[in-house]
């Protein structure tokens, strides 16, 4: 597999804006909020995304695998659009875009744009940029077929008649038309299937498709590509941006809830479905406001989640509803994040900008102002006290008396009294934030690479990871544990330890029923990311077991040992699951089913040996473990194990027979066994003649035996240190 363009993967976007990753076209978002470290001054965190290779005239490459892309070559995936697009490129509102090579633009005449949620500085930061003249829209092809890279709009299918003839051809004949219609369709198919990890495969497959006017052949390929990488959420938005492109709204909904499941901690993919849902649902407000809760409840806790929050702000603050603002900042301020001080310093504007009877419930500014007014009472009381004024030239007018200016000025000084209250107020849980993100600045420094890739991790990074782990276990906070163990899986899904952590974890919790948890994690690790890792699989089977699910434990264990035969700890966790259960007969049939079709000489001693003792302590049967051996010896004769073994069992006998011993250590010691092996039996043979013998002739000429043999080996093995 090819693994130096892995940003396509994650749809060339870095997650979170790390330093790693290449923005994608359709979601390049201006600089994020950078806050400065709270442990050192000047340090700045590396919230942009582009390669860490990048040169500085190159400042964005574009996805790959998506519309429009010519063939490159396996080495880098670089679009041709790169000249156009910078870091700064702020993405034009969601409601108004086209998609061309993954980017979404709309043409405007000397108009200015305004940023999209993803590129404000705060809430409100509406920010003007001129188009570029230059974008203008790509022509059909001469022979009028539909061109996918071209930025058509959505009702496209009417206007096109070879576009709409290709999608609704007949049922009868749409296999010969597909062949037609793309009739490289299956050179791309079979790489793929050839080699289900070969992920440049995928990236031309999917291109492929996109380029071509097939709308079945383009679900069938993601649908598959996903399936095995489903942790690249820029693919999901490109899937669901394909839907939407060819006018299917309920397939655009479901491929979002698809991915929005598959990789719930994608703030970029909440932020692409939530644009979706603010132009598709625009007079629902509880509709969006219930999506904009999921997503917080999904993402909130993630560190850079910060575009969501302000996003979510934002939608509240253009429709007018102060409150909710508030009580949004109020958990906003409470959660670490990455742009901390931006939040507070908006949260201030906020107050300072609206009254604050309207920002507040009643409950709240009510008692608010009580305290200001009863905070001023007592300033002023201790003022008289100190400086009283000559009878007759009290300045207070009666009620009702006091001038205009007057009544301003206390209106005035009384709204900034209130006004510093609330920010007092917030300030106290704005620190204990502070003090949450110093704890863990360092870690979140060491996440060079917070998305999916197959290139490995450097053991700096796994050991952040693990470090960072275990400090969040530390501190005891479950939900923020799993939302950094689901973290750590994205970036190092392809390492099982890190799997295994989080079940034990979760095994570990007292609180509560963890057992859906459990289950959907080990799932996830065995069906998607580790296939074939038997030790994954042998813990999963383990789990179901202890939850007297032995049917499903029972298909796991198939289920691995068809992708990986021959493994002999899965043969005996495969008979030892049915010994425990009772079902004696199915092992004893097991056994026999490995010893008799294994064509690997170590999986039939050793079953053959399991085999025998499971006969003989389990099913009290010795003659038949006895019977089981010597079967095994025909099939390899110069096992020492089964000699060993064969010989344990008749001394078992009870009568013992030591003419039967004597015979199977005679046949050992004959066997052209290594000399090791062969000094073994000799000395056995004697201990055995001197404990049970009933000739004292024999136990002597058993002396002379094991002399002779000892002799031979070591003139053999001089000789061999000779030829050495």
């Amino acid at each position: 597999m090819e693994v130096d363009e892995m940003e396509q993967m994650n749809g060339s976007s870095n997650e979170n804006g790390n330093s790693d990753a290449v923005p994608e076209l359709d979601d390049a978002p201006p600089p994020p909020n950078v806050q400065p470290s709270p442990i050192r001054t000047g340090i700045k965190l590396k919230t942009n995304s582009i390669s860490e290779d990048t040169p500085d005239d190159q400042t964005m490459i574009t996805d790959t695998g998506y519309d429009g892309m010519q063939a490159v070559s396996e080495d880098a995936y670089v679009g041709d659009n790169t000249a156009d697009e910078s870091m700064g490129t702020l993405r034009l509102p969601e409601d108004s875009q086209e998609t061309l090579d993954g980017s979404r633009i709309e043409e405007h005449n000397n108009e200015t744009l305004e940023s999209s949620d993803a590129g404000n500085n705060g809430i409100g930061g509406d920010v003007e940029v001129t188009p570029k003249k230059s974008a203008s829209k790509r022509k059909l092809p001469v022979d009028g077929e539909y061109d996918p890279s071209s930025p058509t709009s959505e009702n496209e299918n009417e206007e096109n008649p070879s576009k709409k003839a290709a999608l609704s051809g007949s049922p009868k004949k749409d296999k010969e038309a597909k062949a037609k219609v793309l009739p490289e369709l299956e050179k791309y198919w079979k790489a793929v299937k050839d080699d289900p990890a070969d992920f440049t495969g995928w990236t031309y497959l999917l291109q492929y498709v996109d380029q071509e006017n097939d709308v079945e052949a383009a679900r069938e390929a993601y649908d598959a590509f996903l399936s095995h990488y489903p942790y690249c959420y820029g693919y999901w938005r490109k899937f669901a941006d394909y839907e939407k492109k060819k006018g299917n709204k309920d397939q655009c909904e479901e491929v979002f809830a698809r991915g929005l499941k598959a990789i719930p901690l994608s703030v970029d993919l909440w932020i692409h479905y939530l644009n979706y849902c603010r132009a598709a649902h625009a007079d629902e407000e509880d509709f969006l406001r219930g999506e904009y809760e999921k997503a917080l409840d999904a993402c909130g806790m993630e560190f850079r989640s910060d575009r969501l929050w302000e996003s979510y702000l934002k939608w509240e603050v253009e429709a007018g509803r102060l409150l909710n603002v508030t009580a949004l900042y109020d958990r906003l301020l409470a959660t670490p994040t990455q742009a901390y001080n931006t939040h507070f310093e908006s949260f201030q504007a906020h107050v300072n900008e609206n009254p604050p009877n309207k920002i507040l419930s009643i409950d709240e500014f009510l008692k608010i102002r009580q305290e200001v007014l009863q905070q001023k009472k007592t300033f002023e009381q201790a003022d008289a006290a100190d400086d009283a004024a000559p009878p007759g030239d009290d300045l207070d007018a009666p009620p009702g008396e006091e001038s205009e200016q007057v009544k301003i000025a206390k209106n005035d000084e009384e709204t900034t009294a209130v006004r510093e209250r609330i920010i007092s107020i917030r300030k106290k849980l704005h620190s204990q934030t502070v003090d949450a993100v110093t704890a863990r600045w360092n870690f979140e420094e060491g996440i060079k690479r917070p998305y999916f890739h197959v290139k490995p991790l450097e053991r700096c990074q796994l050991k952040n990871w693990k470090e960072y782990l275990d400090y969040e276990i530390e501190q005891g906070e479950v939900k923020r544990i799993i939302v950094l163990f689901e973290r750590c899986l994205i970036a190092c899904a392809l390492y099982e330890e890190f799997w295994i952590k989080f079940v034990k974890f979760l095994q570990g919790l007292k609180d509560g029923d963890w057992t859906d948890n459990i289950r959907d994690v080990l799932r996830r690790a065995c069906t998607i990311h580790h296939p074939k890792k038997p030790s994954l699989h042998l813990f999963w089977s383990e789990f179901e077991e202890s939850q007297g699910n032995y049917d499903k434990a029972s298909d796991v264990l198939c289920h691995i040992e068809k992708l990986v035969p021959g493994m002999l700890q899965i043969v005996y966790r495969r008979i030892n699951l049915e010994r425990r259960q009772g079902n004696l007969d199915k092992a004893s049939e097991l056994y026999e089913h490995y010893i008799s079709n294994s064509q690997n000489k170590t999986i039939v001693v050793n079953t053959a040996v399991k085999y025998a003792r499971f006969c003989w302590k389990v099913q009290d049967d010795i003659d038949k473990a006895i019977s089981i051996l010597r079967q095994a010896l025909e099939t390899d004769k110069e096992s020492s194990r089964l000699y060993l073994q064969l010989i344990n069992m008749e001394m078992e006998r009870s009568p013992m027979n030591e003419a039967t011993i004597i015979e199977i250590l005679d046949e050992c010691i004959s066997r052209d066994l290594e000399p090791e092996q062969k000094i073994l039996f000799a000395q056995r043979k004697l201990e055995f003649l001197e404990d049970f013998g009933s000739d004292i002739g024999s136990i002597q000429r058993a002396q002379e035996e094991f002399q002779q043999v000892l002799k031979q080996c070591k003139d053999r093995k001089k000789k061999s240190d000779d030829k050495g």
